[in-house]
This record gives C-alpha cells, sequence and structure tokens, in this order.
C-alpha cells in the first residue's frame, strides 16, 4: 500500500508539473490524472493477476512454499506496468506539437475567434486571443473578427479588438473594411467607434 501511495504521488506530481505550466487548475486535473493512471493501472493488474493466480498460490501458501517468483508477479510486475504506462501517458500529453499539429490547432483557434467575434461573445475573443488566436485571422470571405464583429453590430467586441491593434482598413474578399460593413448594416454605434 505504501509503495502505491508513493507511486501514485510521484505520478500526481509529475503531471501537475507539466499541466501548471497552462494554469493551476490545469496543474491539479493534471495531478489527479497521473495518480489515477497509475493506480488503475498498477492495481488492476494486480487483481486480474490475482484472480488469474489466485488457486495456484494459495496452495503454494498453504504448503510454505511461495516463491520469490509469485511475489514478482502480484507486487513487483503491476507497479513497474503502472509507472510506465503513466509516463507513455505523461509523455504524450506534453511533448511538443509537431509543425501540422501546431497550424491544425491556430486554425482551430482562428476559426473559434471568428465564429466568437461574429456571435458577439467578448469573453471567448478575448480568452481565445490569450491562447494564440491571430488578431488579423481570416475567414473562408477574408473577414477578419474586427470585419464580422463590425457587420453584425458587436459594438463591445470592435472596440476590444481595436484597442487591441485590430486592423481598421482591411478588407474581405469583396473589398469590403469594417466601415463600410457596419455602414451597410446600420450600426451607427460601431460607425462611430471605427471612425474615432
Amino acid at each position: 500500500m505504501l509503495v502505491d501511495a508513493f507511486g501514485a504521488l510521484i505520478m500526481c506530481s509529475l503531471y501537475y508539473k507539466a499541466g501548471r505550466e497552462k494554469n493551476v487548475g490545469v496543474g491539479v486535473a493534471w495531478g489527479v490524472l497521473g495518480a489515477a493512471v497509475y493506480l488503475l493501472t498498477s492495481l488492476g493488474l494486480q487483481a486480474i493477476l490475482g484472480s488469474v493466480l489466485g488457486e495456484a498460490l494459495q496452495t503454494r501458501a498453504a504448503s510454505g512454499r511461495i516463491a520469490l517468483w509469485s511475489l514478482l508477479i502480484l507486487v513487483v510486475v503491476p507497479r513497474a506496468l503502472g509507472i510506465t504506462v503513466s509516463i507513455a501517458v505523461w509523455i504524450n500529453m506534453v511533448r511538443p506539437l509537431s509543425e501540422a499539429e501546431q497550424a491544425e490547432s491556430e486554425n482551430t483557434l482562428d476559426a473559434q475567434l471568428l465564429k466568437a467575434a461574429s456571435e458577439g461573445r467578448l469573453g471567448s475573443v478575448k480568452h481565445l486571443l490569450e491562447e494564440g488566436a491571430d488578431l488579423e485571422a481570416r475567414g473562408d470571405t477574408g473577414a477578419t473578427p474586427l470585419l464580422v464583429s463590425a457587420s453584425k453590430g458587436h459594438t463591445e467586441v470592435v472596440d476590444w479588438l481595436l484597442v487591441r491593434g485590430a486592423d481598421r482598413a482591411a478588407c474581405d474578399d469583396h473589398g469590403r473594411t469594417a466601415s463600410a460593413l457596419a455602414e451597410q448594416g446600420d450600426r451607427r454605434e460601431v460607425l462611430e467607434l471605427l471612425d474615432s
């Protein structure tokens, strides 16, 4: 039992340290995950081996001949496998993204940013930009977050994007600026922000 607690603590700290780089909440969640992966693997394998080899071990125990191999099979092997699986999962979680995965992640963030700007969700826009989305991301029609939020009249989002340095002169594929889209949709408050 002490070995299991120690193994779970090591995995918990290993996962926590990696997740903490993102933020403390992620660190705590990853720490719990690390301990759980270790315990489920090692204790699960011990239970399986115990049920499979249980009768043979009970017969040997009754005769006083429990061999060292039985101790290895029931105690050491499950713990070693638990550590191995936990470390393998950890390595996969913290490994650097390949260039293709990084590009896909950025494209996903950019698409989410454009959607959030279009829907006027300021909190999501802020969060996505903090996570690395491109302030000047382009959608299918060449529209940036500023253009889509201006066309929908989302004044708070437009204001925040402008403060962050969004390009007022950016055009979509049809040559329309944020001001032109706001004017087309009769978005007076947005026009005032863009003209100030």
